[in-house]
């Protein structure tokens, strides 16, 4: 809504009088002067309000016109808006009618199509039914046929009958069949089994077999081996026995001669290391002093056996 702006009241400007007075006026005609002067100015201001009134009332009256069009405009947009809403509620209404018809419409086809399927399924089944009605009929003629030719059947029951024994009777034979024939097939297979497994068992045996004589002839060789080294170690044991026993015989014979030629008496059952350290002290104890010539030779040759 258009506002209303009311001006101030602010008096004109007067125009510049057109009355000179002269200077020698006394202040009662200037009193009068100014008086009237005054009351133009208030003639003015009087006139200036009754105008601003007069307008006020227009824009008072502009006001209640745009307040009136205001309120027929917000009627008209409600009623447009109320309009457009059941316009908007009528589409949606005829939409979802058109989508419920539509799926009625396939509904009410499926369904069409599902009974002319049933209907289909129902030839076919009454074509099958009429078939096998035409074939019952025949084969009900040539059991008649049957029964007059023979003796042995009184009525069509008892050749039904029959016809269900031997077939029970065929079923129980076949079954039978089948059975040795399943059994015979997993003995056959178990046998073929046993055989591969028997083989298997052959060949991983005579493998082991070929392996323990490859082992065997190793063994044998490196205790033939073990023999010859066997042999020459006995004999080097023998030898250094032999020469470990003359290096103690030497050496007791050695001691003896010591404790003969020496004045140091030592005990006879010393061991053999014991002994060899006092014939080393004696020798060295002989070196040191000056013997003979013919002393030092005679010892020559023991000290010659020890060092050997």
């Amino acid at each position: 809504m258009e506002s209303i702006q009311f001006m101030q009241l602010v008096p004109r400007e007067r125009p510049p009088s057109t009355s000179f007075l002269p200077s020698h006026v006394s202040p009662a005609t200037r009193l009068l002067e100014k008086r009237r002067e005054t009351f133009e100015i208030q003639e003015t201001l009087e006139k200036q309000k009754q105008e601003f009134a007069r307008k006020e009332e227009e824009f008072r009256a502009r006001e209640a016109s745009l307040k009136r069009r205001d309120l027929e405009l917000q009627d008209s947009m409600i009623r447009f808006s109320k309009f457009l809403q059941d316009n908007e509620a009528k589409r949606v209404r005829t939409v979802k009618k058109v989508t419920d018809e539509r799926k009625m419409k396939e509904t009410k086809e499926r369904e069409i199509e599902e009974v002319q399927s049933s209907l289909e399924q129902v030839k076919k089944l009454t074509e099958k039914t009429r078939e096998a009605l035409q074939w019952f009929i025949r084969y009900e003629d040539y059991l008649e046929n049957v029964l007059e030719s023979t003796e042995e059947f009184h009525e069509i029951g008892e050749i039904m009958l029959r016809h269900a024994t031997l077939q029970a009777t065929n079923v129980d034979l076949m079954e039978q069949q089948q059975r040795v024939t399943d059994l015979a097939d997993y003995n056959r297979a178990e046998l073929q089994g046993i055989c591969k497994t028997t083989t298997s068992n052959v060949l991983a045996l005579r493998n082991k077999l070929q392996g323990l004589r490859r082992e065997m002839d190793l063994v044998s060789q490196e205790i033939l081996a073990l023999e010859n080294g066997k042999d020459a170690v006995l004999t080097a044991a023998t030898q250094k026995a032999l020469e470990h026993g003359q290096m103690c015989m030497t050496i007791e014979n050695l001691y003896h001669r010591v404790q003969s030629c020496s004045s140091v008496k030592h005990s006879p059952n010393i061991g053999l290391l014991a002994q060899a350290e006092v014939v080393c002290n004696f020798i060295c104890d002989m070196a040191s002093m000056k013997v003979p010539r013919n002393v030092m030779t005679e010892e020559t040759p023991t000290a010659v056996q020890i060092r050997v």
